[in-house]
């Protein structure tokens, strides 16, 4: 049997989230010796139902007496084996490879429950949310960072609940073309105003994360998350210009709605959120409208070619 392994059985996790959301059927599932086949079809373009294997190991490449093997039993079964290892080689897929494919990982449901709207609406407002025994800032700030996962396809890292007391910000994220967005999520009962005090204090971060950042993924954007802004569209774009000219990143401002729309949109075409072209809306001065977001999504949905 594979052995216990708790960051493989995290990946088999997402496999199997991954494969959902992108419209298979999950059929059967087996762990073996040196891997887990995941027995699993889907319908394509033209309605015919293609049926694969889909053979994960934590190998750096696929045990060989097992692949083929399998491989024989997909044949009789009329079923594509996907062998995916550690690393890509000549037969099978590496893990990021497979992922890119199906338009990057789910790392959680989170963000797809039914719940999570009335979770992320209320805990915006700084209402405790019923059922959730923490306060409602620290429950927006991991909603923010559940919806932040599932249009990425990435995970992102929490940390400013749990570093109360240090200049740190909620949520550093990265985008699947490599740029890491510093994300504050800002719980409030009336319209957030951005002050002068707040400004200073992210773009003393985003500094510091600049300097952090070198030889590796670069700061693309800083952005503030709230249900509502209290200064309008052009204040907005006048501090975000004052943020570019002192840091030379972006400022964008994100509603909670205007999060939730993305959402939607990449739980019913999951495939193109690595083609997304993310730096078009994050790292653009000023307010996210829905305009921005439409520029980029639909000529997506409506043009692009998939395999």
């Amino acid at each position: 049997m594979v052995a216990a392994n708790h960051t493989f059985d995290l990946n088999v996790g997402i496999c199997v989230r991954t494969l959902l959301v992108n419209g298979f059927r999950i059929t059967r599932a087996d762990r073996g010796v040196n891997q887990i086949e995941i027995r699993c079809e889907r319908e394509d373009q033209l309605g015919v139902t293609v049926r694969y294997v889909i053979a994960l190991t934590d190998l750096d490449q696929p045990p060989r007496t097992e692949l083929e093997s399998l491989r024989a039993d997909a044949t009789d079964e009329g079923r594509t084996v996907v062998a995916i290892a550690r690393t890509a080689g000549e037969g099978w897929l590496a893990w990021d490879e497979f992922l890119d494919a199906l338009g990057g990982a789910i790392p959680s449901w989170r963000a797809l429950d039914k719940t999570y709207e009335n979770v992320l609406i209320t805990s915006s407002r700084n209402e405790d949310v019923k059922g959730y025994p923490i306060q409602a800032w620290a429950l927006f700030e991991q909603a923010v960072a559940d919806g932040f996962e599932f249009i990425l396809g990435l995970r992102v890292r929490r940390q400013g609940g749990s570093r109360r007391g240090r200049r740190v910000s909620d949520i550093l994220a990265e985008t699947p073309d490599q740029l890491v967005l510093v994300v504050d999520a800002k719980a409030s009962k009336d319209p957030y105003e951005m002050s002068v005090e707040t400004q200073r204090q992210l773009q003393e971060y985003v500094k510091q994360m600049i300097s952090y950042q070198k030889g590796a993924n670069p700061v693309g954007a800083a952005v503030v998350v709230s249900r509502q802004f209290a200064q309008d569209e052009n204040r907005l774009s006048a501090i975000a210009n004052e943020f570019l000219a002192d840091t030379r990143i972006s400022l964008s401002f994100l509603p909670v709605e205007r999060l939730l729309e993305m959402i939607t949109f990449f739980r019913d075409h999951p495939q193109l959120r690595r083609a997304f072209r993310w730096a078009r809306v994050f790292c653009q001065n000023g307010l996210i409208t829905t305009d921005r977001i439409k520029r980029e999504a639909e000529p997506l949905r409506d043009q692009r070619i998939e395999r």
